[in-house]
């Protein structure tokens, strides 16, 4: 009998001791649910925070989408691009005829005379490479050039202008071949420039009412909607 109270003794100690053993293991296990519920809120919340921010960044992307065809718009619209722009001359004749005559945007088609007091014509002196020279302030794709000759000296003054030049920085784009009172030149093709020159190679007067250059842009030089 003592034998089996022993024996008994010890099978109770042994599954005491599994238990014991078991319920260090349930509490390591309640452990593991515990961080694992933690960990579960933690990325519910971080998917809810992305959801947001998902929804944040399309109504981002939406506007920026909007702008840009308001841009794409607005920078393709053809207009004048040349009024009350920079310029430069090869001479300046006497009176004062500077390259800002050419695009003031205030010019007379009547017979104007030199001896008056209102300049309304550029004019350049009569030496060879005569040249205008107008900054765009930006790179415009060019659509049409129109020069408004000048007509104080008659046929001299329209025939002077045969021979000229018009770039688009280096870009020949148009040349006068006949005398005319007004000139308009349609540019093909994607053009672009940030300056528009006339030039006059043989020894001769340039002398113009207005030059106005009609284009759209300004782009950037990796951003031309074309």
């Amino acid at each position: 009998m003592r034998g089996q109270a022993t024996a008994s003794s010890l099978f109770l100690q042994d599954i005491k001791r599994e238990l014991s053993q078991l319920s260090t293991r349930m509490d390591k296990l309640d452990n593991l649910l515990e961080h694992f519920k933690e960990y579960e809120e933690g990325v519910s919340s971080s998917l809810t925070t992305i959801d947001t921010k998902v929804e944040e960044l399309s109504g981002v992307k939406n506007l920026a989408e909007t702008i840009k065809r308001r841009q794409e718009s607005q920078i393709k619209e053809v207009r004048l691009i040349s009024l009350y722009k920079m310029t430069e001359q090869s001479s300046v004749h006497y009176g004062g005829h500077t390259g800002h005559l050419a695009v003031d945007g205030q010019f007379s088609e009547s017979n104007w005379t030199p001896s008056t007091p209102q300049c309304y014509v550029f004019h350049t002196n009569n030496m060879p490479s005569e040249k205008l020279e107008i900054n765009l302030g930006g790179l415009f794709k060019i659509s049409r050039i129109s020069v408004h000759n000048s007509r104080h000296c008659g046929d001299r003054c329209l025939i002077r202008f045969i021979g000229v030049k018009i770039f688009a920085d280096t870009q020949l784009i148009a040349a006068a071949v006949h005398s005319k009172y007004v000139y308009d030149f349609d540019v093909t093709g994607d053009v672009y420039g940030k300056t528009i020159s006339l030039k006059q190679e043989r020894a001769d007067y340039i002398n113009v009412l207005e030059v106005q250059v009609w284009g759209s842009g300004p782009f950037d030089e990796a951003d031309k909607f074309v």
